[in-house]
Parts: C-alpha cells; sequence; structure tokens
C-alpha cells in the first residue's frame, strides 16, 4: 500500500491494529518517506488515531474548510487561507485546514495543496460526515462542512474547530425533519467548535431547543444574544456569555475533567466594523429564500444555492464581512487553544 493514513501538514500519521511487524513497518514507511510532500511520519497501533496535544509545541486549531473553498472567496482564496493561518499561529497556535484529497484524510494542508483547490472551487465535493466513507472508499476529494470538521477532529485529537456559520433547524423542520448534521455532530463529539453564529434562514428557536435538548452548552463571547452570521444580533438571548477565552477554556477543562461528554458552540460576533446592515440582510435573505422556493432547491443544495444568491444581493460586501468574522473566529479560536493548552492535564 502506497497511501499514509493521515497526514498533518507535512507528517504523514500510519494507524495500525495490534502491533505492526516491525521490518515490514520500516519498510513501509521508508516508502513513504520517499515522497517530496512528508518529512517525518508518526505510527500509532489502534485505529482511533490520536495527534499529539500539540504540533512543534503548539496546540492545533482545525479550521473547517467548505467555509474557503466551495469557491465564495474567489478571487483570493490561496490567499485568505494564508490569512486564516498567520492568524492562528500569530496567537500561538498552530493551523490545520482539513480536507479530503484523493481519498485521504489530510489534517493540515500544504501551498500546493491550497492551491489545488482554489483551481477546483465550487467543484469540490462539499462533505458531511456521512460522505466521509464514501469519499475516501472512492479516492476522491472534499472539503469539509462543520460535522465533517467536528468529526475529523474528534478523530484526531483536536478539541477546537474554526468555523464559519453552524447549521442548524431550517424553516419548517418541524414537520421536514431538515436540521443540519452540524447541531448532531456537536452533541456527539468532545469538541469546542468557534463560529459567528447559526447561517441565515433558520428556525433559531428550534435550533436552540435542539442545542438545549442534546446538552450542547451555547456560550456567547462577549454577547449576551445569539449574532446572526453577517450581523451581530438576532435578539434570541443567551444563558451564558464570557468575555475571556482563559474562562472558555476553563470551561472545556471542567467537562472534560467530569467526563461531561458531547461539544461546545462558542457563538462570535462578526466585528461591528464589519457587521453589514439588518434591514439590508433581511431584505436578501428573503429575496434569497423566494429563488430556493422558486427553483426547488432541497437539502444540502440549499446552503451553497443560498449564499450564492446572498453574495448576488448584498454584492461584495458579503464575502468582505465574511472574511472579517472567519479571521476573527480564528483569533479567538488560537486563543481558546492556546489557553487550553496551559492548564493541567
Amino acid at each position: 500500500r502506497r497511501r499514509i493514513d493521515f497526514r498533518a501538514g507535512r507528517v504523514g500519521i500510519e494507524a495500525k491494529k495490534g502491533r505492526p511487524a516491525s521490518a515490514e513497518l520500516a519498510k513501509q514507511l521508508r516508502r513513504y518517506l520517499e515522497s517530496d510532500a512528508l518529512d517525518a511520519a508518526v505510527v500509532v497501533a489502534q485505529r482511533v488515531t490520536a495527534l499529539p496535544d500539540a504540533i512543534n509545541g503548539k496546540p492545533v486549531v482545525l479550521i473547517e474548510s467548505a467555509a474557503t473553498f466551495t469557491g465564495m472567496m474567489y478571487p483570493g482564496i490561496a490567499e485568505f487561507a494564508k490569512k486564516m493561518q498567520q492568524t492562528i499561529r500569530a496567537q500561538g497556535a498552530m493551523p490545520a485546514y482539513a480536507a479530503i484529497l484523493g481519498g485521504q484524510i489530510h489534517i493540515g494542508l500544504t501551498d500546493k495543496e491550497i492551491l489545488y483547490l482554489e483551481e477546483r472551487r465550487g467543484t469540490v465535493f462539499r462533505a458531511a460526515t456521512r460522505d466521509i466513507p464514501v469519499l475516501l472508499a472512492m479516492r476522491a476529494d472534499g472539503v469539509l462542512t462543520i460535522a465533517a470538521a467536528i468529526k475529523t477532529a474528534s478523530l484526531a485529537g483536536i478539541r477546537i474547530v474554526c468555523a464559519s456559520g453552524i447549521g442548524g433547524a431550517q424553516i419548517g423542520a418541524a414537520q421536514s425533519m431538515d436540521i443540519s448534521t452540524d447541531l448532531e455532530a456537536l452533541a456527539s463529539e468532545p469538541v469546542t467548535v468557534v463560529c459567528s453564529g447559526p447561517k441565515p434562514v433558520l428556525d433559531l428557536p428550534l435550533t436552540m431547543q435542539y442545542l438545549e435538548t442534546a446538552g450542547v452548552p451555547v456560550i456567547g463571547y462577549r454577547t449576551d444574544s445569539m449574532p446572526d452570521y453577517l450581523t451581530r444580533d438576532t435578539q434570541i438571548r443567551l444563558n451564558y456569555r464570557m468575555d475571556d477565552p482563559v474562562r472558555l477554556a476553563e470551561v472545556m477543562h471542567i467537562k472534560e475533567r467530569m467526563g461531561i461528554g458531547g461539544g461546545i458552540l462558542v457563538v462570535n460576533p462578526i466585528p461591528q466594523e464589519s457587521a453589514l446592515d439588518t434591514d439590508k440582510m433581511d431584505a436578501a435573505v428573503a429575496q434569497a429564500m423566494e429563488d430556493v422556493r422558486r427553483n426547488n432547491i432541497r437539502g444540502k443544495a440549499i446552503t451553497n444555492f443560498l449564499m450564492g444568491r446572498l453574495k448576488a444581493y448584498v454584492g461584495e460586501e458579503s464575502m468582505e464581512s465574511q472574511k472579517a468574522f472567519l479571521l476573527s473566529n480564528a483569533t479567538l479560536a488560537a486563543e481558546l487553544a492556546a489557553a487550553h493548552a496551559k492548564l493541567p492535564g
């Protein structure tokens, strides 16, 4: 076999069941390291793979790749991806975009791989958790939604995901059961997600009810109410507010020590100077939703179609706002990772 199981940047990770034969393993690793894409290889002797808590002494932040690479950011996708990485490094953490390339899960992308995804913008499969085994078996490519990023982070032992806007219960979900797998992933995996609130056009009360029933704490960062993606306020009050990444890290730490399952959702409002006008955004959302109904768009296709229509109605301003909140989320996620890494084990 010539494909290593996982990659974190230029480090390959090979997973083995039981105790592998040392001679055969050494031969296999030498073959892998002949590739110019790898500097080192790590072997773990069980199928559930865990990365070190830190790489090069820094805690890892996994970045949702769908928000950057599905084509909305074009032109300038690769340039923006590097800004995200630089922002996380500046706060003392290690950035790791996660994607599926050629049927392999990559945790950490090289510059060449980032350019490859930019070139294929809008055509790469947008993978939810359920899609991962299929894409691996097909030796295909995929960028990861929040749900898939959460699952990948959990498998790799990464505690924090930097995301865009969380999915939730679509309007009418009480009848249609159209609820994003982002919520299910949050409820089941021990990962903290930093995002800018829910995506547009969701049933927010039902989304909040789902999270409460599933036992997922929703914490507002320097806000008392749920932010709304490109605007700062939905008028939905939150139960918890924290103003310090150290306190957020303590919540993670205590939850882990108590053995309480599931994740944490941290909602970080878009910076004030980059927020869109609420009335303008509401009008654009109404127009976009009418387009969804008129074109009979359903299921997972709604998100990409909807975001494309919002960009058309709001203009480039929407993309600049999206970049601003992603960079803000990257800063907070990295600060949180650095604070968590300093707490006792």
